[in-house]
């Protein structure tokens, strides 16, 4: 027994010795470190590691191929990019907004065809010509702008090309009077005043639709704009128009969140933004400061124009 012990005594310092006397290889970590950097989770949008980038075939032949509910996915998924969507690896002939074919065109008479091959995005052209199915017309080249979420950098790209036919409306009664012939003149309604009672006369307009008028508009803090109820799911467009000339919106009272002071929670009341975005935005104010003024969220390019034009009606420095 005592030469077993004896024995391991003599391996067991022979390990240590040789662990003392022969150094190890040092092992080259550098390869996996790099493979954890990829894998870290960036603080911000704008250090995100983007992946393959998705393009859009604007073709109304390719959506036809789709199901029904493909279409209506990817027209919500993807707003403005088209009704069938593939990877750009796929796809080298695509057809981007940028690149949208420019031509001479009455938004009064233009088929939906024509506004989608001028860049409009489908949700926006389908308003277009539901305002004109409603009695609306276009006057001048500046009425385009009457057309609810049509963004400005698109109305300037477009308004070379507007042709308002001359003597469309003279010698005769316009179209919007002709359509609103025997209809009863309307009271002037303020809607951030207006309970969901006073809202039932409105054509379209129910007791479901109406209390989910008034529960969006406490969500808001009020309504800068009667434009604004066509957010509101279920109001139907031609309905909107047929009305819209008796609403008014009162926005002195509009319940303002302090963008120097709000945190995520008071920010997220606002519908118009997403999580991230709100992210981006406390993280830009802690990195810069308070703001100094409200213009500067259009400092933060992760934060498109027409979302920075939503929001601001509801912000304020104090």
């Amino acid at each position: 027994m005592l030469v077993l012990f004896s024995l391991l005594a003599l391996l067991l310092a022979a390990r240590l010795l040789t662990d003392w006397l022969v150094p190890r290889p040092e092992v080259d970590f550098s390869a996996f470190q790099r493979q954890v950097a990829l894998l870290q989770v960036p603080d911000s949008l704008s250090d995100r590691i983007s992946g393959p980038e998705r393009s859009f075939d604007r073709s109304e032949k390719a959506a036809a191929r789709l199901p029904e509910e493909s279409r209506a996915r990817n027209e919500t998924a993807f707003p403005g990019a088209g009704l069938t969507a593939k990877n750009s690896v796929s796809l080298p002939n695509q057809v981007s907004p940028d690149k949208a074919r420019l031509f001479p065109f009455d938004p009064n008479t233009a088929k939906r065809a024509d506004l989608l091959q001028l860049g409009l995005r489908p949700r926006i052209a389908d308003i277009l010509l539901k305002y004109r199915e409603a009695g609306g017309e276009f006057r001048a080249r500046e009425d385009l702008k009457k057309i609810y979420g049509l963004k400005q950098a698109v109305y300037l790209k477009l308004l070379p090309y507007i042709r308002i036919r001359e003597g469309r409306f003279s010698g005769g009664v316009p179209p919007d009077k002709t359509a609103r012939a025997g209809r009863p003149r309307c009271t002037e309604l303020e809607i951030n005043s207006a309970d969901s009672t006073a809202l039932l006369p409105l054509p379209g307009i129910g007791p479901v639709l109406s209390a989910r008028i008034v529960r969006y508009r406490e969500r808001l803090g009020g309504f800068h704009s009667p434009e604004q109820l066509l957010e509101v799911y279920g109001m139907d467009t031609a309905s909107f128009h047929s009305f819209k000339n008796c609403l008014r919106a009162d926005s002195s009272g509009l319940r303002k969140i302090n963008l120097n002071e709000a945190g995520y929670q008071e920010l997220r009341r606002l519908p118009y933004w997403s999580a991230a975005e709100i992210n981006v935005v406390l993280n830009y104010r802690e990195q810069h400061g308070p703001f100094a003024e409200i213009t500067a969220l259009y400092n933060i390019r992760a934060l498109e124009e027409q979302t920075i034009q939503k929001v601001m009606p509801y912000l304020s420095l104090e």
